[in-house]
Formats: structure tokens, C-alpha cells, sequence
């Protein structure tokens, strides 16, 4: 038993600084532009993204799409006078909501590189992050209902566009959650048993 415990410890003594300098050093396949000629990436919507763009600034852009989605409901809001008031308040909420969600989420991935190491990511933010999430669909099944009582067809249209849109954005924020969750750490699973 004592040459086991000793062995461990001197495994981690001379092979501990390798395994820190490789997790503050990683560049991994799923960085964006690693092993492209073009560091140009395109998304979905045509937008092209500079190689090594980092969240913060994916999260203009999501805050960006939330601002012109709730410009949107506001118009649609202002055709219906009857339910014109419930789809302002949800764009309100949905903006309040993503500010919330992005602040929790950019906390989260600010966990520096060594902590990260050991502990892993901020399991009490990223948990946050998903309540946020849930709060979006919630406004957006709450808009999906709206729609019903909407009579213009137009209005209609942008109402599903303005949901479609808040889908996306929720889907492409829990892939950055569960991306931080699978990030490896030396005792991520203890701390994930108190989360």
C-alpha cells in the first residue's frame, strides 16, 4: 500500500507540469479555423468568422439577433392592439433574459486555465446558464401561443421567424454549456457530485 501511494505521488511530481503545460497550450480540432488554410469560417447564416474569434464575440452577435428580434415583436406588438401588450412584455423578457443568460455563460468561461485544470468549469454558473435557457423557451412557447390569436399573415410570419431565430439561439448557448461541461479536469467529477 505504501509503495502504491508512493508511486502515485511521484507520478504526479514528474508528470503534473506536462499535463498543465498541454491544458494551457491546447489546440484542439474543434477550435475554429485549426488546420484550415482560410481562416474565414461562414456560419449558417452566411456571416463569416475570423479564425480564433472567441465567445465574446459570439455573444454580440446573439446579442445583436435578441435586439433586432425584439425591434421586430415590437412592430408586430403595435399591429395587435388586443395581445400587442403580452408579445411587448415577452420581448422584454427575452431580451432581459439573454442579457442574464450571456453575463452567467461569459463568467462561466472566464475560469482561468489552471483552475479550469483541476476543478473544471464554474458548474454553479453553467447550471444558471441552463435555467436562463429554459426561461427563453418558456417566452418563446408563451410567443408560439400569441401567434394563434395573430390575424395578419404577415405579422404571423414574423413572429415565426423571431421564434425560429430565439431557437437557434438557445440551441447554439447550450452547445457552449455542454462544451464547458466536457472539458477535462483532474477532479471536475467531485465537485460535479456537490452540483
Amino acid at each position: 500500500m505504501k509503495k502504491i501511494f508512493i508511486t502515485i505521488i511521484a507520478f504526479s511530481v514528474l508528470f503534473l507540469p506536462a499535463f498543465l503545460y498541454a491544458a494551457q497550450n491546447q489546440q484542439g480540432i474543434h477550435d475554429p479555423g485549426t488546420g484550415l488554410e482560410n481562416p474565414e469560417l461562414q456560419t449558417e447564416e452566411g456571416r463569416s468568422l475570423k479564425q480564433g474569434q472567441d465567445s465574446s464575440g459570439q455573444a454580440v452577435m446573439r446579442r445583436s439577433q435578441v435586439a433586432e428580434s425584439v425591434q421586430a415583436m415590437e412592430r408586430v406588438a403595435t399591429n395587435n392592439q388586443g395581445i400587442g401588450e403580452q408579445i411587448r412584455v415577452i420581448a422584454q423578457n427575452q431580451n432581459r433574459v439573454q442579457e442574464e443568460a450571456e453575463e452567467v455563460l461569459g463568467a462561466a468561461k472566464k475560469r482561468g486555465g489552471l483552475t479550469r485544470f483541476f476543478i473544471g468549469p464554474d458548474y454553479k454558473k453553467l447550471n444558471t446558464t441552463e435555467e436562463k435557457l429554459n426561461e427563453h423557451l418558456q417566452n418563446v412557447n408563451e410567443l408560439k401561443e400569441l401567434r394563434k390569436e395573430i390575424q395578419q399573415l404577415s405579422d404571423q410570419e414574423v413572429i415565426d421567424e423571431q421564434v425560429e431565430a430565439m431557437e437557434n439561439i438557445v440551441d447554439e448557448m447550450r452547445g457552449e454549456v455542454v462544451n464547458e461541461r466536457k472539458r477535462f479536469s483532474l477532479f471536475g467529477w467531485l465537485l460535479k457530485l456537490f452540483n
